[in-house]
């Protein structure tokens, strides 16, 4: 018979448990000391980032993305950590090793100690890319069918122009 696990095997069970749940969701999660520094990145992060999570963390944005993406995402973080906030924005990054735009969903919420002090935060991002761009092209082609509509009457005088001119 198997002995019960004891405390440390069952945090260490666990800890491996929610490690595999993050590292399967589609999106990308991540955990930041208060000097912004990587603590934690699930699979899809490190995938973003082309390298291993031991090269990860301990690292800020800089490592990842162009400075002005770094600057913008250190605001929101500071945000988050200074003033205890939850947030839910999106966000337009710029991958540093490909200079690739992409577009995010995000939350962040501060994360705490037993105390109830901030000592980090916790990031949740979703890539609404394609779906942006999808939106601007709709949005394209009904500007494109608006005009064709309103000059409805000027297309209808020039095709039937251009019909009678073929047939004589």
């Amino acid at each position: 018979m198997k002995s019960p696990l004891t405390e440390n095997e069952q945090l260490f069970l666990q800890i491996k448990e929610l490690t595999t749940s993050l590292n399967h969701v589609n999106a990308y999660v991540f955990t930041k000391d208060k000097q912004l520094r990587y603590t934690y990145a699930n699979s899809k992060v490190c995938q973003l980032f082309n390298c291993p999570l031991e090269e990860v963390i301990g690292k800020t944005d800089e490592a990842f993305f162009d400075l002005e993406t770094a600057e913008k995402l250190h605001s929101n973080d500071r945000r988050v950590i200074n003033n205890n906030e939850h947030l839910e924005f999106e966000e337009t990054n710029v991958i540093k090793e490909t200079l690739e735009k992409r577009i995010y969903s995000c939350v962040k919420t501060p994360l705490h100690d037993s105390e109830n002090n901030v000592i980090g935060l916790c990031g949740i991002a979703s890539d609404i890319t394609i779906q942006r761009n999808l939106e601007e092209q709709v949005a394209e082609q009904t500007q494109l069918i608006e005009k064709m509509l309103a000059n409805k009457s000027l297309m209808i005088a020039a095709a039937t122009k251009s019909l009678i001119k073929n047939i004589f």
